[in-house]
């Protein structure tokens, strides 16, 4: 045990649960989610990711009951902690862009059609 005479700080390292907290706050701040990234990547991308990852991580209105409860299961699989119901919708968002002003175009030739039939 010669190495540790000559080292002894090798011997009075902390345990990882008491591991000391530091005064300063967190380092993310900042960058939040994509501090995993480091400085990899640009800042672009690295932005970009951010602004995903916020829309994606908050909670969603059900298609169903209008409920702010839907959270995101897997790639494009959305469910309801409300009623419970599971749908398909974007990879990230449950209502795409495109999906939306494609319901939007539906709905108003549906009501242009009502409208002729009765005339």
């Amino acid at each position: 045990m010669g190495w540790a005479i000559e080292r002894p700080y090798i011997l009075r390292r902390w345990p990882v649960r008491y591991k000391k907290v530091c005064a300063m706050g967190r380092s993310t701040k900042k960058v939040g989610s994509v501090a995993r990234f480091g400085p990899r990547y640009g800042v672009k991308v690295r932005r970009q990711v951010q602004e995903v990852e916020k829309k994606q991580r908050v909670k969603h209105p059900c298609p169903n009951c209008n409920h702010k409860a839907v959270k995101r299961l897997g790639a494009g699989i959305w469910q309801c902690a409300h009623c419970g119901v599971k749908f398909a919708g974007g990879a990230y968002l449950p209502v795409t862009p495109k999906k939306s002003f494609a319901i939007k175009d539906i709905v108003g030739k549906a009501e242009g059609a009502e409208e002729e039939v009765e005339k």
